[in-house]
């Protein structure tokens, strides 16, 4: 009878952390090169769900109708203004070097309250804000922890 009541209680102990876990947390493989070479293809990562603040530079996953679900570098949140012109990418007017876009691609935009402007670390093989512009935060599953 206790070995009966200990697996009991072992077995509603792992119910219970399974369930914290995935309330809390969510495990995503990423897909693609995108994000190389911080994130490879076919990597396992953590995605912290319960996160509520969202900084430049933050890994996050989040959903498109387009593409399902995304893996990208926030470049720009609320108030900041992202400028596409002659193949470079601005913040605010200061250059981000480490970005590109295609050199007859102009287009800039004033980030609203809840959006965000993301971009694929290997920006030559990323499609993100520069294709179908800011997301919004209602479409965030959470920021990438353990990569």
């Amino acid at each position: 009878m206790r070995t009966f009541i200990r697996s009991i209680i072992a077995s509603s102990l792992l119910m219970l952390l399974f369930c914290i876990f995935i309330n809390f947390f969510q495990i995503t493989i990423v897909s693609g090169y995108s994000m190389a070479p911080t994130l490879k293809n076919k990597q396992i990562i953590l995605v912290d769900k319960k996160e509520e603040s969202f900084e430049k530079e933050d890994i996050i996953t989040f959903r498109t109708n387009q593409y399902g679900i995304c893996v990208k570098r926030i470049v720009g949140t609320a108030g900041d203004t992202i400028k596409l012109e002659n193949g470079k990418v601005y913040r605010n007017n200061i250059e981000l070097s480490m970005y590109s876009c295609d050199a007859n691609q102009n287009y800039e935009v004033l980030l609203e309250k809840n959006q965000f402007f993301v971009m694929g670390d290997n920006v030559n093989d990323s499609i993100d804000s520069r294709n179908y512009g800011p997301i919004d935060i209602s479409t965030i599953i959470g920021v990438a922890k353990c990569y």
